[in-house]
């Protein structure tokens, strides 16, 4: 994979990329009935973090588990500038995006398992991946606008925390 820095990210995406978090959330298909609900309190939970704090967001569309299409429409009913949605991403982009991130946000088993890699902070909404064996690096927060602001802070802000995570081994290589 080709090291591509933030500036050319921000050139092949059209965006303003300085200081970024990525989200990436799929439906959970034993709460599929909740996934609109879900995704909207995590999407405006980000939304005010970013805002307040100055800073973007890349977000990244959902699988097609079921539950996907009401995870589609709450980001299409909750669009900000400061957190914008790609169906898809070529992989080396993808890679440089997580590459240089700040953190990670959703509930993809990306950041238990590549996340580790980057010494990425990652905050998993939900229920989707909890019990599953992690670096450390995971905090998992239930579906609570302060719960989940309180741990993007953390993730992004608290220099203790990001040295705690960058000392970590990552248990999968």
């Amino acid at each position: 994979i080709i090291n591509i820095n933030k500036q050319q990210i921000s050139n092949k995406l059209g965006l303003t990329l300085d200081d970024y978090i990525v989200f990436l959330k799929h439906p959970l298909s034993s709460s599929k009935d909740e996934s609109f609900a879900q995704m909207e309190i995590a999407i405006k939970a980000t939304i005010s973090f970013l805002e307040n704090n100055g800073l973007n967001g890349i977000g990244i569309y959902p699988n097609t588990d079921p539950g996907s299409y009401d995870i589609l429409r709450a980001i299409d009913q909750n669009k900000s500038e400061q957190l914008k949605f790609f169906k898809t991403l070529p992989r080396e982009i993808f890679v440089n995006l997580m590459r240089n991130s700040k953190a990670l946000i959703g509930n993809s088993s990306m950041g238990l398992l590549e996340a580790p890699f980057y010494k990425l902070p990652v905050v998993n909404v939900g229920d989707r991946q909890k019990g599953r064996l992690n670096a450390g690096n995971v905090d998992f927060v239930g579906y609570d606008e302060d719960e989940i602001i309180n741990a993007l802070n953390k993730a992004v802000f608290n220099e203790e925390y990001r040295s705690e995570i960058r000392a970590q081994e990552n248990p999968f290589g």
